[in-house]
């Protein structure tokens, strides 16, 4: 009998050959017709295995039937631990045959049978127990029910060392669906990760839970991006509300969706930055949503077919626009005067408008925006009023400076230069090369090029100007590994670079070539090799020079680690020109 018992639990359990399973199970159950001292619990033991059998192809009346012989059994013995093994495999049965109340009637009977285990065993079928109860609930659409019985399963799982990974991954990935469910996008998220981690640890490649894994991530991320999209039409037209909309729905999408979201971001990020009046607020503005363009930089270094223009056009909009902004302001302040009565009300209309779209929320959101539609026209209004008297103010506050693609590669081809723009990021640095093509490389880690960078500017301390034969290979191997980094080989003699950051220290005409040399004078510097000019941006590297005006000023930039050096006082900058 027993024999007969152990061959069905192979064929069903390792060779999952059901029909088997259940021949050898019946003629286990034969054998001991012609018995009188059979144990109980073999006897137990075969009615569960029948059950669970006939379960496992479908047959859900013969399987019960054999569970309720099972109960039977273990109510006669008082074996509670069986008991409330069988009482799970009850309610499974019942739950695969749609029938949830009486599922979650045997799951209960279940936990009131093995409420206090002592030891892994009942650690285990109370956890299944929870586990069986909580996606009966999911599937009737009590999900805040079957997350606390979710829960408690988990918990149960992690007080057992010897847990059935392969269950505890289906409990802990059911309950990052029934988060998704509860809109608790976070927590659903989190144990989706836990159970990636199982599956990790086990080496779980392929299989229906794997398969479920990556399906409830599709799920998580279709529920994000609804939520994003349900949050861009709650905006309404309020720009700030969409912007972070549009940023949250592109950091689940990826590729050319991600790219579009993040453009659109962009647009509105553009906007909401020309409504601000003074020059620190709009810095203060591009600093505080600098990470976009890192976002939208890694999301194109990402793709294979990227448009180089507008891979330009980002690179160029984050860093020029503020520049020439900051120039034409300056000219233009000069013109109008700071006094005019028009534009400081306009100014006044538009910090107003900033304070109004602060105090939308959704509980109040119907006098602030009646405020913020009636301030938007009185801004038209005033537009409408200054453009009359000056003309050029409204025009060239808002347009777009940015150069044409096209207009660069005309001018690097004219005199056979290579363009190199550096962006660096929070994260990474990243490097736009324009010559006869045009490629975005990845230079490397931010903090492993701050390191690097701060290396190689100590050669040029007196503490490190040394020249000894150790310090001129020092000095070689670091400026060979930068150069490595920030450049390749080019054959046009020309280098037009637009450093960024810490970058923007760095004499980029020192860094060597080929690694090697007993002085300095030996070295392969790129000096020698190169004309190298530098420039903000492309679009200042392009644009029309300015005829000398009778009393000309300097706006001057250049990178001081985050220390404010601006002139608090047009007035004191010196002409160097004169």
């Amino acid at each position: 009998m027993r024999a007969c018992n152990a061959l069905g639990e192979i064929f069903k359990y390792d060779l999952h050959d059901f029909e088997k399973a259940e021949e050898n199970y019946e003629r286990a159950l034969v054998v001991t017709q012609g018995l009188d001292s059979i144990g109980t619990y073999d006897l137990i033991n075969l009615y569960y295995n029948l059950a669970a059998t006939n379960r496992s192809q479908n047959d859900y009346g013969t399987a019960l039937n054999w569970c309720f012989k099972a109960v039977e059994g273990c109510v006669a013995v008082k074996d509670e631990r069986f008991l409330a093994r069988t009482y799970s495999l009850v309610g499974n049965i019942y739950r695969d045959r749609h029938d949830f109340d009486s599922a979650v009637m045997y799951y209960g009977k279940g936990v009131d049978v093995s409420r206090q285990p002592k030891d892994h065993e009942g650690y285990a079928t109370l956890a299944v127990l929870y586990g069986g109860w909580g996606e009966t609930n999911y599937r009737q659409g009590e999900f805040d029910e079957a997350a606390k019985k979710l829960r408690d399963a988990i918990v149960l799982y992690k007080k057992d060392p010897e847990t059935d990974k392969s269950i505890y991954f289906h409990t802990v990935r059911l309950l990052g669906a029934v988060e998704i469910k509860r809109n608790d996008l976070d927590a659903a998220e989190s144990y989706l990760k836990y159970a990636d981690q199982i599956r990790k640890q086990e080496n779980l490649e392929k299989g229906g839970q794997v398969s479920s894994l990556y399906r409830t991530y599709g799920d998580l991320f279709s529920a994000k991006n609804m939520k994003y999209d349900k949050a861009l039409l709650a905006a309404d037209g309020l720009k700030d509300y969409a912007y972070l909309a549009l940023l949250g729905k592109a950091e689940v999408l990826s590729g050319a969706d991600a790219l579009e979201c993040y453009s659109s971001a962009e647009k509105l990020m553009i906007v909401n930055r020309a409504e601000l009046d003074t020059e620190d607020a709009k810095w203060n503005y591009v600093d505080a949503n600098y990470r976009l363009y890192e976002n939208i930089l890694a999301t194109m270094y990402d793709l294979k077919d990227r448009d180089q223009a507008q891979l330009f056009q980002f690179m160029e909009n984050s860093k020029s626009k503020s520049l020439s902004d900051a120039l034409r302001e300056a000219e233009l302040r000069k013109a109008v005067g700071k006094n005019d009565t028009l534009v400081s009300k306009l100014q006044s209309l538009r910090q107003r408008s900033l304070s109004i779209q602060h105090r939308i929320d959704a509980n109040n959101g119907g006098t602030p925006r009646d405020e913020l539609i009636e301030n938007t026209r009185e801004i038209t209004s005033l537009e409408a009023l200054i453009d009359e008297k000056y003309p050029s103010y409204i025009k060239t506050r808002n347009e777009n400076n940015i150069v044409s693609f096209d207009a660069l590669r005309e001018m690097i081809k004219k005199i056979d230069a290579v363009f190199v723009e550096y962006f660096w990021g929070d994260e990474n640095v990243y490097a736009l090369v324009v010559d006869d093509s045009v490629k975005l490389n990845l230079v490397g880690k931010t903090s492993d090029l701050e390191n690097l960078v701060d290396q190689y500017l100590l050669f040029f301390t007196t503490k490190g100007n040394q020249y000894s034969t150790d310090a001129v290979g020092d000095y070689s191997k670091v400026s060979y590994e930068l150069y490595s980094l920030l450049l390749t080989s080019f054959d046009n003699k020309r280098l037009i670079i637009v450093p960024d950051g810490p970058l923007m220290q760095v004499p980029f005409e020192t860094l060597v070539t080929k690694p090697g040399g007993l002085s300095y004078k030996d070295l392969s510097y790129l000096l020698n090799d190169h004309i190298i000019s530098y420039d903000f941006s492309a679009s200042h590297l392009l644009a029309t020079p300015q005829p000398p005006k009778n009393k000309p000023s300097l706006l001057a930039f250049g990178f001081t680690g985050g220390a404010n050096e601006r002139s608090p006082d047009a007035s004191k900058v010196v002409d160097c020109r004169q």
